[in-house]
C-alpha cells in the first residue's frame, strides 16, 4: 500500500501566532526534493508532545545525491567564484536570517523545546556566524596561513554537506 505524498512546503503557525511556509522535502542543489522513497516521519513538539507536522525523510541514496550535488556545486561554482561573491551570498544570509529572526527563534523553541530567549541568542549566534565567515572570504588568499614558528597550518579544500540525521 503506498503512502500519498506530502507537499513540498505546508503552512504552520506557531504556538505564539506566526504563520510561515515550512518546506516538508529534502534541500538538495539548492531546491527541495522529494526524496528517493516516500518515506516520512512525524515532527513532534518536546515541550507538549504533540505533532507539529510530518516531513520527508532521507535514507542513504538521498544522502549520497546530496553530497554529491555540494561536491559538483563546489567544484563548478562556489569555489570558483571572486572572493567577493562569497561574501555577498554569506553576507546576504546574514542578513535574511537577521530579518527572520523572531520567526526563526519561535520555530526552534516549538520544534526543540527550548526556551525562547535560548533560541534568540542562537539565532543571533547563526548571523554573526554567517558575517564572520563572510568577512574572511576574500581575506584568505593563500594555501597556507602563517601563524607562528610554532604551529603548522594549511588549508584543504573540501565541500560541505549540512545535514540532520534522526538514528
Amino acid at each position: 500500500m503506498f503512502k500519498k505524498a506530502l507537499p513540498l512546503v505546508t503552512q504552520l503557525t506557531t504556538p505564539r501566532g506566526i504563520t510561515y511556509n515550512q518546506p516538508l522535502g529534502l534541500f538538495i542543489n539548492n531546491e527541495y526534493v522529494l526524496p528517493q522513497a516516500n518515506k516520512t516521519f512525524e515532527v513532534i513538539s518536546p515541550s507538549t508532545e504533540e505533532k507539529i507536522t510530518d516531513v520527508y525523510e532521507g535514507l542513504a541514496e538521498d544522502v549520497n545525491t546530496a553530497v554529491d550535488a555540494a561536491k559538483a556545486a563546489y567544484d563548478n561554482g562556489w569555489a570558483l567564484g571572486p572572493p567577493e561573491e562569497r561574501a555577498r551570498v554569506l553576507f546576504n544570509l546574514a542578513d535574511l536570517v537577521e530579518e527572520n529572526a523572531e520567526t526563526l527563534a519561535q520555530i526552534e523553541t516549538w520544534d526543540n523545546g527550548k526556551s525562547l530567549q535560548n533560541a534568540r541568542g542562537d539565532i543571533a549566534l547563526t548571523a554573526a556566524y554567517f558575517r564572520s565567515c563572510g568577512g574572511w572570504a576574500d581575506k584568505i588568499t593563500g594555501s597556507q596561513i602563517n601563524t607562528g614558528s610554532s604551529h603548522f597550518n594549511y588549508t584543504q579544500r573540501v565541500p560541505m554537506v549540512c545535514g540532520q540525521m534522526y538514528v
